[in-house]
Formats: structure tokens, C-alpha cells, sequence
């Protein structure tokens, strides 16, 4: 009885947890590069009518809309970390669909990177479909 008092029961590896945190860092870094190219293109977009009366928003511009997009901008910038990874989840929360849009997009530019610097590689390691990566960010 008094050698089972000296056994150690460790718990198992975390690995499962650190892989998962690990894509969900990687997930929450493509969404932020695409939520930051999305967001400077819909504030160059409601800037234009200011450089050009000629072009007409539908709706029309509403007060405070260029500030509260740039504020937006500014914040997706400076997310890293921990706070990025939340902010993430809470867009993946409220908008899963368009959330997805955007690591899929994101995931297709680095696929388009990766061809166009290294063609030695061909296509084989980027050859998911989109059927595939629908299925694993969907879930």
C-alpha cells in the first residue's frame, strides 16, 4: 500500500490544446490580413466622393462613418496576441460566414505567394480544394 503513494499519475500532453491554439492563432492572423486589406479598400471607398463629387454612395456617406472606419482600421492593426485571437473569436461568433470568407481569401493569397516564389514546388502541397477548405473552416 505504501509504494502506490509514491506513484505519480501525470496528466496527458497538452499537445492537443497547443495544436489547437495554434491554428486558431494562425486562423486569427489570416482573418486580421484580410479584415485589414477589407477595411482600407471600404475606407478608400467612402473617402472617394471627398476627392470627387462626381461619385455618389448608395447609401449615402453617414456622419461619423469615416471616423468609426478608421478607428476600426487602427484597432485591427494594432491586434496581436491574445487580444487578437478574442477579437477573432468574436467576429467568428457573430459573423462565421464572412469570417471564413476572409481566412479563405487569406489562405488563397498565401497559396498565390508560395506558386509565384517557389515553382519548383508545383502545386502539389497547395492542392486543397475548395470543398475541402470550406469543410474545415465551416466546422
Amino acid at each position: 500500500m505504501g509504494a502506490m503513494n509514491n506513484v505519480r499519475v501525470m496528466p496527458p500532453p497538452p499537445a492537443i490544446g497547443i495544436l489547437t491554439s495554434q491554428r486558431e492563432s494562425l486562423a486569427a492572423d489570416q482573418w486580421r490580413t484580410m479584415a485589414v486589406i477589407v477595411t482600407e479598400h471600404l475606407l478608400e471607398a467612402l473617402k472617394a466622393p471627398l476627392s470627387n463629387p462626381a461619385i455618389k454612395l448608395t447609401p449615402p456617406l453617414q456622419p461619423g462613418e469615416i471616423y468609426d472606419t478608421e478607428e476600426l482600421l487602427a484597432r485591427l492593426k494594432s491586434l496581436n496576441g491574445a487580444a487578437l485571437v478574442e477579437e477573432y473569436r468574436s467576429w467568428k461568433a457573430r459573423e462565421p460566414k464572412m469570417t471564413g470568407r476572409l481566412i479563405r481569401a487569406a489562405t488563397a493569397m498565401e497559396r498565390y505567394v508560395l506558386r509565384r516564389a517557389y515553382p519548383e514546388l508545383g502545386h502539389e502541397p497547395f492542392n486543397l480544394s475548395e470543398t475541402e477548405l470550406d469543410n474545415a473552416w465551416n466546422r
